[in-house]
């Protein structure tokens, strides 16, 4: 998109003290700015998942605050569902946006017209992490951060087999973390049990997990 003198800039990724691996993006609401029958997007908010507890967390809202911003319309990802790919039209400002996920759903919000370029993300095989941009009465910018898939579950396996390392070593730990299974994300609790299996099922459940 433009960068204008009067452009506030937002990047989600600073909100998290911790890694982006962490959360999951989960839900985005879009703001519409109507003007002379046309549209384009007014602000943006995304609401990521932290992956142990399920807490819901989101950086804010990034829009102006003129009576014509409207919400229009939210994406909500299922848990198993991630954004593959983008797509956005701009003229002056950010037009139009479109997702696309993994389950092939096409998620589009905005105009149809102004439009003097259209961006695409030129990475395949990818797991859109988080977004950023730029704003002021309307989205003037948009961009996203994103992570390879086979790096992505790289890093994901590793995790779960650190995990279960810690809970077979870390008797204090083990007994922290099934005292307040309960209290965590179903996925979460799922996981830990399958850190705890026998060497022999927890290696024909990876085996199952990856191919």
């Amino acid at each position: 998109g433009y960068v204008y003198p009067d452009t506030n800039y937002f990047d989600d990724q600073e909100f998290f003290s911790e890694s982006i691996l962490n959360y999951k993006l989960y839900k985005i609401k879009f703001w519409i700015f109507k003007q002379d029958c046309l549209e384009t997007v007014g602000g943006i908010q995304m609401f990521y998942k932290e992956r142990r507890t399920g807490e819901v967390v989101s950086p804010g809202v990034f829009k102006g605050d003129k009576e014509t911003n409207q919400l229009d319309k939210e994406l909500v990802l299922e848990p198993t569902e991630y954004i593959t790919d983008y797509h956005v039209g701009i003229g002056n400002q950010v037009s139009w946006l479109e997702f696309v996920t993994s389950k092939k759903r096409i998620f589009r919000v905005g105009g149809t017209e102004g439009e003097e370029k259209i961006t695409r993300l030129k990475e395949k095989n990818v797991i859109i992490l988080a977004g950023f941009g730029g704003f002021r009465d309307t989205l003037h910018n948009f961009g996203v951060y994103f992570i390879k898939k086979q790096q992505y579950y790289t890093v994901l396996f590793s995790g779960i087999f650190y995990l279960r390392h810690v809970l077979k070593k870390d008797e204090q730990f083990k007994k922290n973390t099934l005292d307040k299974l309960s209290t965590y994300e179903k996925d979460y609790q799922a996981l830990v049990k399958i850190c705890l299996l026998p060497d022999i099922s927890f290696v024909a459940v990876m085996r199952y997990a990856l191919f």
